[in-house]
């Protein structure tokens, strides 16, 4: 077996999973293009899974020690996820399908923070089996000048802001209830208000008033008091929304909203 020399590495960054320690959340697959398979096969190089992308790899050339720059390498990458979540928990900004090219120069740290557009739907080679056992939420397309040093291409996700629904059964339902922000400065933080949309006649909801990012590891910090009765407190931490539990909500204006839902029964 040959040796190989890296050549470069697509690392996802997705702002979801900010401040997790788990090393591989996102279990993403990356397929190349017909093309791309082509030039793999042609220009032997080698493909290795990594924490949250790949790296490309090319077999050393026996009769040189160095690659030459001149080289250029057009790669086009199919990315999919097993994480049947993923959509909901990405603000992809733009209208699908979503391409991600290498506009911008590399760093002093060999780092290119790659673009996002939007193209034509393509099928890349792929048979209508293989897309559906893989639906495609993005593609790369690199083209990457060889050279001794290694490039690390960026694919930066946002996660995706919702309103927060807290609803309220049982003993609570009954209290004047106040839902307060304990990182909140002066005029800042989230606040919470009274929705008229609820499950059952006995319980009680309070929404957001503004959207919140989602991560898997929230950092909010709620808690439950009375109204009035010197603030009693209920619940000193009330419990953060999931990407598990997804609903509706209308806003006075009549719009639709998209809301993280949070059941509580005591």
């Amino acid at each position: 077996m040959g040796r190989y020399i890296p050549l470069l590495s697509i690392q996802i960054q997705h702002e979801f999973f900010e401040g997790c320690s788990e090393s591989n959340n996102l279990v993403l697959r990356f397929l190349p293009s017909e093309t791309s398979s082509e030039i793999i096969q042609r220009e032997n190089l080698l493909l290795r899974q990594c924490a949250n992308g790949i790296e490309v790899w090319q077999e050393e050339n026996n009769t040189q020690s160095t690659v030459p720059s001149t080289v250029e390498l057009n790669l086009t990458f199919l990315v999919s996820s097993s994480d049947p979540h993923f959509n909901f928990y990405t603000d992809w900004h733009l209208a699908k399908p979503i391409n991600f090219i290498n506009q911008t120069p590399v760093d002093s740290s060999n780092v290119v923070h790659l673009t996002a557009q939007t193209v034509e739907e393509q099928d890349f080679g792929l048979s209508s089996f293989e897309k559906k056992k893989n639906p495609t939420l993005f593609t790369v397309q690199l083209q990457h000048q060889i050279s001794t040093e290694v490039t690390h291409y960026l694919v930066e996700l946002k996660a995706r802001a919702m309103h927060w629904k807290y609803y309220f059964f049982g003993a609570l339902a009954k209290k004047k209830l106040q839902i307060v922000d304990l990182d909140e400065k002066k005029a800042e933080g989230c606040r919470f208000t009274p929705s008229e949309n609820v499950v059952t006649s006995t319980s009680v909801a309070f929404i957001s008033e503004i959207a919140l990012p989602m991560r898997s590891m929230p950092t909010q910090r709620f808690q439950l008091r009375e109204e009035g009765a010197a603030g009693r407190v209920l619940m000193r931490r009330l419990p953060s929304a999931s990407i598990n539990k997804i609903g509706k909500e209308r806003d006075p204006n009549g719009q639709s909203l998209v809301v993280a839902e949070i059941y509580i029964h005591q």
